[in-house]
């Protein structure tokens, strides 16, 4: 209660109302205006101070983002053409092999001379100097020191000094002059090697015939039959050939690093990585260039030039697109480098040899380049071959960083880049992109936590198969580093950065002295202020408080009587001495006094009885609430248990004691998954439900209906959970469902033993036994052979001309096609288990339809034949989220139902059955119609009610449509209805949501 103010109160106010107030407000007058003007000061001075350092800040900002700005266009424009120049350099170093190999075609056709031509052909390459671990086993350094000591240079003359600028030699490595070409061979028409002439190792000397690709280089080469269609002056130029070289890991090649990892430290047999790995397995291929050679306007042979693919590694090895601008040995590490793409994207010249793409030499397989976790993963699903399985793959298909990399493939060493397939690396989407029409250009990626500049520019080399392509025969790429670039701003921005702090500070400091000259002044005015005021409110009050106690005495006796009946004392009463208006109040209170003690004797009695009551209320209404089947639980709005029946008790194994005020889902987890429907009906009010609850108890699943009821009393106070056990009722139904399609399987099998297995089997058999009986290497068909006189390797070349051995080949697939008809029929006998996928709609229907055509049940009644299937399938239709054996037994009733009406009706039209699949908002549609007699009202109206059959008696069960709408509304959350006309055939249409509905 709160305080009642006095009489003497009263004239106390009266007197400070008067005289202490107006002293105050004039004070507080005075000191606002005192505090208006400190304030208008400080703001004046605040703006000015903070006006000037933004003005500075601006300043700073504007010099430094247009320094940084001028550096990246500077740099951008130096390194495409850096890159420009690099690519027309090998095109006109590759124009130059095209002189040599014509050249080649006009010389008489001589070892001497072909050695003479060889020996003439060399050109210089850069090679480092010996490099080895350190003594921490981190890293890789030069064996010995490569500084030379040079002399500065100034400018002699002062016309010259305005930024004169020196640089000392670049460091050269160790020169080496080769050959440009591996080898030079002359070949006849057929494509037998008759002069062969080498100058490396890595090409046998031996002659060949090349018309056997296992006899060419890597086993790898086809350019005979290109060789075949030449023309006399038309020159061919094969593809970069090369094994390709595996790694142990990407990176620095350390001992550190091997030991870390597990394996075995051997970098001599990993793949050469510049000072990465400068002892590795280096990549040697070739690029192979011929020419007819002709005589009396007749081909004869063929001439051809090896180029030694080490000369193409040379234009890009080098640079630097940096201060350093070319280096002896490559530092991938770095992020600054250049590399080579072929005309496809694959790539041909790296600082990490490993990247080349190459291949198997022991197979003439190209090897598996680095692909995407996902798609590695379906190639090791598939039967393909890599060549064949990179064919059936889309090109620059969505990159981006964000897709990982098969780390398996790491593990393999085979890491080979081929970017129409790197789908965790976009910036080949963007070469691709820049060099589509030819040219160049350039773009930044964020790239391993950095920001890159990356440029392409395409070789303008236009001989042979690379005519048919706008960029040549590849793309030269460079990588570099943007914040390399900005370090002369990087260095400007500290500078201004410095002096821009200096500044402020100056000015924060001016500013703060000018606060505390008016802190001080407005200080020393309050305070003198405060003083004189309240020693004139002291003097008024003590004399009102004098005056007041005069006048209020008898009030505050009586007052005080009263509070001490109000305290509880209910026998107190006044001593009334006086008859004038106190007197008269003194009896007034005494009298209801009285009153009041009576009727709280009364109230209490009354509050004993309701008490009672209340008591016996509450212990039925928990007998009532424990007697229920179902889990009660009462939860307040902060989702604390207030209420346990009995059954919950049962179902936990916790008493009320021990949960009372717990968290429900602490002491009931199994309804965290719940959580959702609970706390919205609490917020919301309103009474939520969810249905089929799957909950396993003792490895064994059970089904729960949750309903959450708000308890609203004004407002809203809590929840009532009610828990109802319905597995009972989920076995039933599925265990209908699997009767069902037991009844199905039993004519499915029946088809598959009669029609499909043991003829299957022979013709198999026999497409297998033609093949082996027609092998060369097999001992028992030469001997059968020559017995009866046939040459075995021609009647092999004679089936080989009219396609027996394909035709052989396509039994043998149609056979395999068989057994996948097979393992349909078989993954539909299953049981389901009731998982949700996204599946394509159209392949479950035309599995279904392979089904029923193989049920031998429907096939000795019914010729499929005759039944016109019309599919109108929607190509924008998305996988739709379903129980793929559930759905398939949908179709299967509605189909198998379909057909037996339909071969009722065919006297008076052709069976046709028309399939269509769209998608309406976030719905698939799914329509199955049939031309058969149809249905009346009557029928229609019962068809999906259990147990309900037209057919005769123990033909049917009358489950399968029943089953079809339990499966499609309850389970798939979906709609299915029929329309049909009797005469006019049947129409069902099926409705799915496109999302999962929980």
């Amino acid at each position: 209660m709160g305080y009642k103010a006095s009489i003497r109160d009263k004239l106390i106010g009266v007197f400070i109302l008067i005289k202490v107030i107006p002293l105050i407000i004039l004070a507080l007058f005075v000191w606002n205006e005192i505090s208006s003007l400190s304030v208008t000061l400080e703001t004046h001075v605040n703006e000015m101070a903070s006006t000037s350092a933004q003005t500075t800040k601006q300043v700073a900002n504007l010099a430094i983002s247009s320094s940084i700005r001028a550096l990246d266009v500077r740099s951008r424009e130096a390194i495409e053409r850096l890159t420009t120049d690099t690519a027309r350099k090998v095109a006109a170093f590759l124009e130059s092999r095209d002189v040599d190999i014509r050249m080649a075609s006009l010389l008489k056709p001589d070892k001497d001379l072909y050695q003479m031509f060889l020996n003439v052909h060399k050109r210089n390459i850069t090679l480092h100097r010996p490099w080895i671990m350190n003594e921490k086993k981190t890293a890789w350094e030069p064996r010995y020191s490569d500084q030379a000591d040079y002399p500065s240079v100034s400018a002699r003359n002062s016309d010259n000094e305005l930024d004169f600028h020196y640089r000392t030699p670049s460091k050269t490595g160790v020169i080496q002059s080769i050959p440009i070409y591996l080898e030079m061979t002359y070949m006849d028409i057929s494509g037998k090697e008759v002069i062969k002439v080498t100058t490396s190792d890595l090409l046998s000397a031996d002659p060949k015939d090349i018309s056997k690709k296992d006899q060419t280089f890597c086993r790898a080469e086809t350019y005979f039959n290109e060789l075949k269609i030449l023309k006399p002056g038309e020159i061919y130029v094969s593809d970069v050939i090369g094994a390709y070289v595996k790694t142990h890991m990407i990176g620095p090649y350390t001992k550190k690093r091997a030991d870390e990892m597990g394996i075995e430290f051997n970098p001599v047999q990993s793949g050469y990585a510049g000072k990465e790995n400068p002892v590795g397995k280096r990549f040697q291929g070739l690029v192979r260039f011929a020419m007819p050679v002709v005589s009396n306007g007749q081909i004869k042979g063929y001439v051809t030039l090896a180029l030694d693919h080490t000369h193409l590694m040379e234009f890009t090895d080098h640079i630097i697109p940096t201060e350093e601008r070319y280096s002896a040995i490559s530092d991938a590490a770095s992020g600054n480098y250049a590399f080579m793409w072929d005309h496809k994207g694959r790539n041909i010249s790296h600082p990490r040899d490993y990247f080349i793409v190459g291949y198997d030499p022991s197979t003439g397989v190209p090897a598996v380049p680095w692909l995407e976790k996902t798609h590695y993963e379906k190639f090791k699903m598939s039967d393909l071959g890599i060549s064949e399985f990179l064919e059936s793959m889309p090109l620059y298909k969505n990159q981006a960083l964000s897709k990982p990399s098969s780390k398996e493939l790491i593990k393999k060493g085979l890491v080979g880049l081929d970017c129409r397939y790197l789908n965790f690396a976009p910036q080949c989407d963007g070469w691709n992109n820049l060099t589509q029409f030819g040219g160049s250009g350039s773009f930044v990626i964020h790239w391993s936590g950095l920001k890159k500049l990356t440029t392409a520019a395409t070789i303008p080399y236009f001989t042979g198969q690379y005519s048919q392509s706008p960029r040549g025969f590849g793309f030269i790429t460079i990588g570099a580093n943007v914040h390399e670039f900005h370090k002369p701003a990087v260095v400007t921005e500290k500078i201004i950065r410095k002096t821009e702090g200096q500044y402020i500070q100056t000015i924060e400091r001016q500013n703060k002295e000018n606060k505390d000259i008016l802190v001080k002044s407005l200080h020393d005015t309050a305070t003198r202020l405060t003083f004189y005021t309240v020693v004139m409110v002291i003097l008024v009050i003590a004399i009102a408080v004098l005056m007041a106690s005069a006048l209020t005495g008898k009030i505050t006796t009586m007052i005080k009587g009263i509070s001490r009946f109000r305290r509880g004392e209910m026998g107190y009463r006044l001593d009334i001495q006086t008859s004038d208006e106190m007197g008269v109040l003194g009896q007034t209170f005494n009298s209801m006094a009285d009153s009041i003690q009576l009727a709280i004797l009364e109230l209490e009695q009354s509050k004993s009885m309701v008490e009672d009551s209340n008591v016996s209320l509450k212990a039925m209404l928990s007998k009532i609430i424990d007697s229920m089947p179902s889990i009660i639980i009462g939860v307040d709005t902060r989702v604390r248990v207030t209420l346990w029946n009995n059954e919950a008790r049962k179902m936990t194994k916790k008493s009320f004691e021990t949960v009372e005020g717990q968290d429900l889902f602490i002491v009931f987890p199994l309804l965290k998954k719940e959580k959702s429907i609970i706390f919205s009906a609490i917020e919301q009010g309103q009474i939520k439900k969810e249905e089929r609850l799957e909950i396993e108890i003792n490895n064994e699943r059970a089904f729960f209906d949750v309903t959450a009821y708000p308890l609203i009393n004004g407002k809203i106070d809590g929840a009532v959970l009610r828990i109802d056990n319905i597995t009972t009722r989920v076995y039933m139904e599925e265990m209908m469902i699997q009767t069902e399609k037991m009844q199905s399987i039993g004519g499915l099998a029946a088809g598959m033993a009669h029609e499909i297995n043991s003829p299957l089997a022979g013709i198999i058999q026999s497409a297998q036994v033609i093949q082996n009986r027609t092998k060369i290497d097999m001992p028992k068909n030469l001997e059968a052979a020559e017995e009866v006189g046939v040459d075995l390797e021609k009647l092999n070349l004679y089936c080989e001309k009219r396609s027996i051995f394909n035709m052989i080949e396509s039994i043998l697939d149609a056979g395999r096609r068989a057994a996948d008809i097979v393992a349909n029929m078989l993954s539909f006998s299953r049981k389901s288990d009731s998982s949700f996928a996204k599946q394509r709609i159209e392949k479950i229907i035309d599995q279904t339809i392979e089904i029923i055509e193989k049920d031998y049940d429907i096939k000795k009644n019914v010729d499929i034949k005759k039944i016109e299937v019309i599919r109108k399938y929607s190509p924008s239709l998305p996988e739709v989220p379903c129980d793929v054996g559930k759905i398939q037994q949908v179709f299967f009733n509605i189909l198998k139902n379909g057909v037996h009406a339909m071969m009722e009706n065919t006297e008076n039209r052709e069976p046709v059955l028309k399939l269509t699949t769209l998608q309406e908002d976030e719905f698939a549609f799914i329509e199955i119609e049939d031309n058969g007699p149809g249905m009346d009202d009557e029928t229609k109206t019962r068809i999906f009610e259990p147990f309900f059959t037209t057919k005769s008696t123990g033909v049917g069960t009358g489950l399968g449509l029943y089953i079809s709408y339990f499966i499609i509304v309850e389970n798939h959350k979906g709609t299915i209805n029929v329309e049909s006309f009797p005469g006019r055939g049947t129409k069902f249409t099926i409705k799915l949501p496109l999302q999962q509905v929980s």
